[in-house]
């Protein structure tokens, strides 16, 4: 955690707000351009943590500083930056057939589970039906074929988004370390999930959610340092998806940006 952690966290404060108006101005500029069902979703995510990102800057702003929430919506950017690069990994045919399968199948198991709490079986029927449908067809594919046992296994049972895995996504597609995302992800899901680690040291960390403590503002300034990171990395990306929109940008503020995303690289990696 920084040890400076109020100027720290004054610092994100006044950089995180440059990366969401870059990344919200990417997203007008690529907006309605035509591209595939994977780009559609890549752009969805990219929408989906800007928003979350401006959401975490308001709350670290607000009179009462919940930095459990600053916490858990910044898990949500490190989630979502995961994503979109594996949506945006250059993969042949079937395995994006068998992606995007594995996704609907989720999609669906997660509203059957709804249901159950609320409606009679036959009232989701069609969820059910749906659900077998899409397990044929995964377990049709060619490429589906060619992963291990225990991965088809798990890709049929409806709970996995990532063929592979989640960690796996996200070093090989998104670029962390592992270790270092293991490091976060845990810290961050603590706090999503009302974990021992977010409350058995209240009184040892001087919790205050009018008067924030050292270790308050430190646990903020870091969690929004990541997400900075990855909104900015995800956005990059993005617009270098369309060469001709990236030309219409200030071309200091494109180095500028790149500067930054370099010196950002710390945060995924151990460098040095």
């Amino acid at each position: 955690m920084p040890t400076d952690d109020n100027d720290e966290l004054k610092r994100i404060l006044k950089d995180l707000p440059k990366v969401i108006d870059f990344a919200l101005r990417v997203s007008m500029a690529l907006r309605g351009r035509p591209t595939t069902t994977a780009g559609e979703s890549a752009s969805i995510i990219h929408t989906k943590m800007t928003i979350n990102a401006i959401s975490a800057e308001r709350v670290s702003t607000n009179n009462l500083f919940d930095h459990s929430a600053v916490i858990s919506i910044c898990r949500m950017v490190m989630e979502a930056m995961t994503l979109y690069f594996y949506l945006s990994e250059a993969v042949d045919a079937d395995q994006w057939q068998c992606r995007e399968l594995v996704l609907r199948l989720h999609d669906t198991s997660a509203r059957i589970k709804l249901m159950r709490g609320f409606k009679e079986e036959q009232d989701y029927e069609d969820l059910l039906t749906g659900k077998a449908s899409l397990r044929s067809e995964i377990q049709s594919n060619s490429f589906f074929r060619t992963l291990p046992p225990k991965q088809q296994k798990t890709a049929l049972a409806g709970g996995q988004i990532y063929i592979g895995g989640m960690t796996a996504a996200a070093t090989r597609a998104a670029g962390w370390q592992e270790k270092r995302y293991l490091s976060f992800y845990n810290y961050f899901s603590a706090h999503s999930h009302s974990a021992p680690m977010s409350f058995m040291r209240f009184g040892k960390h001087n919790i205050n959610f009018s008067e924030p403590s050292e270790a308050q503002r430190g646990a903020a300034a870091t969690v929004l340092n990541v997400a900075a990171c990855c909104l900015l990395r995800v956005t990059m990306h993005y617009l270098r998806t369309a060469p001709d929109a990236e030309r219409s940008f200030e071309k200091s503020e494109i180095k500028e940006f790149e500067k930054q995303a370099i010196e950002q690289e710390s945060m995924l990696r151990d460098v040095g």
